[in-house]
């Protein structure tokens, strides 16, 4: 029964690969002038319960210019996931978003 549930648990993180490779989001500031703020500290982890997956993604931006940015969070998802929480720390000051449907969010 094991070797059933461990085979099953590795072909589930296979399907999750290519998944998992899209992973990662992407801070692109409001002057188009600007290129995407630089990706410092990348993790990403997996668990696995009955035929969920929950992921939980952390990513450090990195501001190399010498002035204030205002900057729109891209995040691709897969059309079967969901966001259940956001928060984001700028200079060390936590701030939570607010999870919208995509019809309001688009807006």
């Amino acid at each position: 029964m094991k070797k059933h549930v461990w085979s099953a648990l590795c072909v589930a993180a296979f399907l999750l690969l290519p998944q998992l490779a899209q992973a990662q989001g992407f801070l692109i500031p409001t002057d188009r002038r600007v290129a995407p703020l630089a990706l410092k500290y990348h993790r990403v982890s997996v668990k696995i319960k009955d035929r969920a997956a929950r992921t939980t993604v952390k990513q450090v931006f990195v501001n190399n210019t010498n002035r204030l940015l205002e900057a729109h969070f891209v995040f691709p998802l897969p059309p079967s996931a969901t966001v259940s929480n956001f928060v984001m720390y700028i200079n060390g000051k936590k701030t939570k978003g607010a999870v919208l449907v995509r019809e309001k969010a688009a807006r």
